[in-house]
């Protein structure tokens, strides 16, 4: 787990709600893309621009998309 100050810290000693998605789940959800699977999790809405490959809006708890921070292996989803 990474957190705001970029150092290593384990999931049980963040502020929570802190949501780790392992491979396997991922991989047995069945979704063709990442906002379908992040929209079967509670308090998650999604938002679409066009079709696959399109930019999306991820919104936790109602929260500006801003504000959300989704990383795949550590790396940040929402960074050109």
């Amino acid at each position: 787990m990474v957190t705001a100050t970029r150092t290593p810290e384990p999931i049980s000693a963040t502020i929570r709600p802190v949501e780790l998605i392992p491979g396997d789940v991922i991989q047995r959800s069945g979704q063709d893309s990442f906002t379908e699977l992040l929209q079967q999790h509670a308090n998650v809405e999604i938002t679409a621009n066009g079709g696959p490959g399109q930019t999306s809006g991820v919104f936790l708890r109602g929260a500006n998309s801003a504000h959300t921070l989704v990383l795949l292996n550590g790396i940040r989803l929402n960074n050109a």
